[in-house]
């Protein structure tokens, strides 16, 4: 995966089209959060790190399927005490 270093539009776009209704406010959240740094430090690595995250889940949410089968695998995972 490549590290967005600019906000594409296209790229915003089609992380909005891909996640969850209850996911799109702590995305742009978190896009805000990365835009103020840059602007207030010059530092792009928030910015970067978000888009690059919501991107990679925006990936996995286009997938038919893809990502009620990672949820189903995560609960089984919970159930049997590998992770919490």
């Amino acid at each position: 995966m490549k590290t967005p270093k600019h906000i594409d539009r296209e790229m915003v776009r089609f992380i909005l089209d891909n996640v969850e209704n209850e996911d799109k406010d702590l995305f742009i959240l978190e896009l805000i959060e990365g835009v103020n740094k840059k602007i207030k430090t010059g530092d792009s690595t928030a910015l970067d790190q978000c888009l690059a995250g919501w991107e990679a889940t925006a990936e996995v949410n286009s997938i038919p399927g893809c990502r009620e089968g990672t949820l189903e695998s995560l609960e089984a995972l919970r159930k049997i005490g590998v992770i919490k």
